[in-house]
């Protein structure tokens, strides 16, 4: 779900859309939505990107619905975060 995702995002033609990636698909408690993390690599405004997010959730669902045979699609919630560089050693150390 998270490359299906991914892929949908890079296709839609909403320039508030264009610099995100998605990060992790992660199921909900009951199994009926997913939480969608994002990653926000351009600066844009949290809000603005959780609003167009907000917006093309029903095509989201479609490419969801196509990749799973569920009786039911589950509901879509993002998250997004900034993207955040930071280079570590193989300790995990920064």
């Amino acid at each position: 779900m998270q490359q299906r995702l991914d892929l949908v995002l890079g296709e839609l033609e909403d320039p508030r859309l264009q610099g995100l990636w998605v990060q992790r698909v992660l199921p909900q408690p009951g199994g009926r939505s997913l939480l969608v993390q994002v990653v926000d690599s351009s600066g844009g405004s949290l809000g603005g990107i959780l609003e167009r997010l907000g917006a093309v959730r029903g095509r989201l669902r479609e490419q969801i619905a196509a990749a799973i045979h569920r009786k039911r699609t589950p509901q879509l919630h993002f998250m997004v975060l900034p993207a955040v560089v930071v280079l570590a050693d193989e300790d995990g150390e920064p």
